[in-house]
């Protein structure tokens, strides 16, 4: 039968105290990093979002969206051409809003704040192919592809459910 004195006692409650401690810290620490992430992402999108969006919301947006929806935009693009160069200014302000609002949502389902919506891949599908109906009229992008992060987002979480090939 092994013996322990009060003291070897103490030191083994101690020294699991004392690891059991740094576990708690180390878990804590891990949920801290992800969630200040998430705040992070999720505040530069929010800020972008209410700029983008007060630029956006008029009534002339509803005329836009309904002037690209009966021309077939965007799966026929030509639409975009149609209109003009205030509408096309407006139009650009929406997807810019509606891009950071879909790589919010994505980011927060890749470091998995936010649950897997089919929905929202759906959108971002559709907002890449907005933004290449609107390149193949020419609009400028100076130089660098407006959809790279959200191409990279989609992709994860694509690869996170198992949706890609």
């Amino acid at each position: 039968m092994i013996k322990y004195s009060l003291r070897e006692f103490a030191e083994l409650v101690g020294i699991f105290s004392i690891v059991a401690g740094l576990m708690l810290v180390a878990y804590e620490l891990q949920q801290n990093s992800q969630l200040m992430r998430a705040q992070v992402f999720n505040d530069r999108s929010s800020q972008g979002i209410e700029v983008f969006l007060a630029v956006a919301e008029s009534r002339e947006l509803s005329e836009i969206d309904a002037k690209l929806t009966q021309a077939g935009f965007p799966n026929d693009p030509t639409g975009y051409s149609e209109l003009s160069a205030v509408q096309k200014r407006q139009y650009m302000w929406l997807l810019r809003a509606d891009r950071f609002r879909l790589e919010n949502i994505l980011y927060q389902q890749v470091i998995g704040v936010m649950e897997y919506d089919e929905g929202h891949l759906r959108g971002a599908h559709n907002l890449v192919k907005r933004y290449d109906a609107v390149g193949s009229n020419g609009a400028p992008f100076e130089g660098h592809s407006p959809t790279r992060r959200l191409d990279r987002l989609i992709g994860e979480v694509e690869e996170m459910y198992g949706l890609r090939d």
